[in-house]
Order: structure tokens, then sequence, then C-alpha cells
């Protein structure tokens, strides 16, 4: 099988800037809460698979609730598409991630997508990891 999908439940948190204090560096709690959960999730739909190899091809659909004031069709709103991708692809490397890949420098062709949640569909985050 060449592709593989997974479903990351719950509100997407986008990868927030590091920030740097006398004490040293570190990602803000949201952020770095979520990665956990999203890692855990992910462990649990990889059921014990060894890291893949190989070049990928990467699609993140993020499913944002919207908010009660925007009546836009499309989510045009913060936080920034890229920032979502970092949180999902270091979520699926196997360096404090879900070992599904064994590196995130492995995807080749990516893409990221943000969408509306509706009523059928709960905010959350579809994952496809395709062989190349």
């Amino acid at each position: 099988m060449n592709q593989f999908r997974f479903w990351i439940s719950g509100e997407p948190t986008a990868q927030a800037r590091p920030r740097v204090t006398r004490k040293g560096c570190y990602y803000p709690e949201k952020s770095s809460s979520y990665r956990t959960w999203a890692v855990l999730q992910l462990k649990a739909q990889n059921a014990g698979r060894p890291p893949l190899a190989g070049p990928f091809r990467l699609q993140i659909t993020v499913w944002i609730k919207r908010p009660k004031s925007n009546k836009s069709l499309r989510p045009i709103v913060k936080p920034d598409w890229d920032n979502f991708g970092k949180q999902i692809s270091d979520a699926l490397g196997k360096r404090k991630g879900a070992g599904i890949l064994g590196d995130d420098a492995q995807v080749c062709d990516g893409r990221v997508i943000k969408r509306w949640a509706t009523e059928w569909i709960e905010p959350g985050v579809e994952v496809v990891v395709e062989a190349l």
C-alpha cells in the first residue's frame, strides 16, 4: 500500500515561533501540547509500523472552526497555512514525533489546505502520506 491516511481530532493549532528568554528557548504551551496530542493520535493509528522510507507526497487538510463574525467562503484567517504544515510534518517525524516518517525531510511534495469545519466535519486535521 503506498498511501496512508490519518485523522487528528480536535481544534488544530499551528506551530508557534519559539520564545527565547534568559533561561533558554521554548515553545508556547498551546503549541507544544497540541504536538503531543497529535503524536499520540498518530502513533495509535500507525499501529507500531516501522518508519516509512523513501520520498513522499504529504497533503494536510486542516478543518478549522469558523468564527461567528466571519462569513467568507474561504478561511482567510490566521494562523498561516505553512505553520500548520510545520506542526504536522514535525509530528510525523521520528525525532520527537510519531515515527511514521524517518524524517520530515523525506517530504518532496507537500500541500496544506485550510477549510472551514462544518456540521458534518468536526475541527481536526486529515493527513495523507503517499509514496512517490
